[in-house]
């Protein structure tokens, strides 16, 4: 049987600590196995990217959303990169 790459990127959120249901009633999206499979769904890849990047580094990422819209936490995803 052969592991599906969807089913490892989910368990992965989940092991992080990745709350699908606080984040249901935050943003009202749904994140499973198969949102990333099919058409892109974009809101649940920003609150994805959000989660991961406060794993790795929570000041960095608290710091480059400060400014953002509620309902879009990386508005500002490129200052991660070029912090200029």
């Amino acid at each position: 049987m052969a592991v599906k790459v969807e089913d490892l990127f989910y368990n992965n959120l989940l092991l992080l600590g990745f709350d699908r249901e606080t984040i249901k009633s935050n943003y009202g999206i749904e994140v499973n196995k198969n949102t990333f499979s099919g058409q892109g769904n974009t809101k649940a890849m920003e609150v994805v990217l959000h989660f991961l990047f406060s794993k790795i580094s929570p000041t960095a990422t608290k710091e480059v959303t400060a400014c953002c819209e509620a309902n879009s936490p990386l508005c500002h995803l490129t200052h991660l990169f070029h912090p200029f």
